[in-house]
């Protein structure tokens, strides 16, 4: 039995980011075909508002993964202290 002691803390906030972005595209993509936008991009943007809201959108989406993963590592290696950490049972692969 081994036991996850700390989170690397960029490491994990990388690795968010990368996933939030791709969610963030297909997000962008689902909300131009379905028009459904959270704001109103005219008033903000102008009349390119729906283009630049779709260029920014997987990128905003990004930096709330990157900043995510950041918080939830640092209270990870915070809350370590007093759980001693999360028991993990590893298996060793046979080589081929």
């Amino acid at each position: 039995m081994y036991r996850l002691k700390k989170i690397n803390v960029l490491s994990l906030a990388n690795a968010f980011a990368v996933i939030y972005f791709v969610i963030g595209i297909f997000l962008s993509v689902t909300l131009f075909v379905t028009k459904e936008y959270p704001v109103d991009v005219q008033s903000y943007f102008g009349s390119a508002g729906e283009f630049i809201f779709i260029f920014l959108f997987p990128f905003i989406y990004a930096l709330s993964g990157f900043l995510s993963g950041a918080i939830i590592s640092f209270l990870y290696n915070q809350s370590v202290r007093f759980t001693k950490g999360i028991a993990l049972d590893l298996v060793a692969e046979k080589k081929k």
